[in-house]
């Protein structure tokens, strides 16, 4: 690691304050609109919930109430592995993809809830989902080439008019801050950018990493990039 004089400098040195009890790879991790709260996803099946304000009691010790327990929820509603996961950008509301072809909504204002209160079955793997910015609607990315649109009141899901522009199962999809742009990363290496309202492709990008399959794309704040 070098600074911008090009002198060397030592990574910054961490410590391990908490291990999740997932029982298998752990390869997700989402964090609440509010910085409140974070949820990882697991091949194990399960997702784990946990509270911010908890994590930061375990650094300063226990309390008179004992040691704090970050994880206050876990999620047992997939029959496979967690590919995905969001926050809705305003209710309690957490959504999971799957292995098993299916998006979940978790309320998570309901302490006792442990099982999804509504599902979508897809017809693929669901590799990735992203809510739009207004909360009404949601992006998934299957094995299937083309991004699934969904609403989430009715279900209904659209896809996009010029589908030929896509040919790869989708890793991840992310909206940009205003939902004006999405963007499509695949495993045959392509990113495409994609118009938020009309759904047709604005930009396609080929090979955006030489031979290597993207897994992951994301705007900056401005949408320029």
């Amino acid at each position: 690691m070098q600074d911008v004089k090009g002198s060397s400098k030592s990574f910054p040195k961490h410590e391990v304050k908490h291990v999740s009890d997932h029982k298998s790879a752990a390869g997700l991790v989402k964090f609440s609109p509010d910085g409140k709260y974070f949820a990882t996803g697991s091949a194990d099946t399960s997702i784990k919930f946990f509270e911010v304000a908890k994590i930061k009691q375990t650094m300063v010790g226990d309390s008179k109430d004992g040691p704090a327990r970050p994880v206050i929820r876990t999620f047992y509603d997939h029959t496979q592995a967690i590919n995905g996961l969001d926050f809705h950008p305003e209710s309690p509301i957490l959504i999971s993809a799957a292995k098993d072809n299916t998006i979940k909504f978790f309320d998570f204002s309901k302490t006792n809830a442990r099982k999804a209160f509504r599902v979508i079955q897809d017809t693929h793997n669901v590799r990735s989902v992203c809510f739009h910015p207004c909360g009404d609607y949601l992006l998934a990315g299957t094995d299937h080439p083309v991004a699934h649109l969904y609403d989430i009141n009715t279900f209904t899901c659209y896809l996009s008019a010029n589908a030929q522009d896509s040919s790869s199962p989708i890793n991840q999809v992310r909206y940009s801050c205003t939902g004006s742009l999405y963007v499509t990363a695949s495993k045959d290496g392509s990113l495409h950018i994609w118009d938020g309202v009309s759904a047709e492709c604005v930009r396609p990008i080929t090979g955006a990493h030489g031979s290597a399959e993207a897994t992951s794309a994301i705007f900056t704040k401005d949408e320029r990039y």
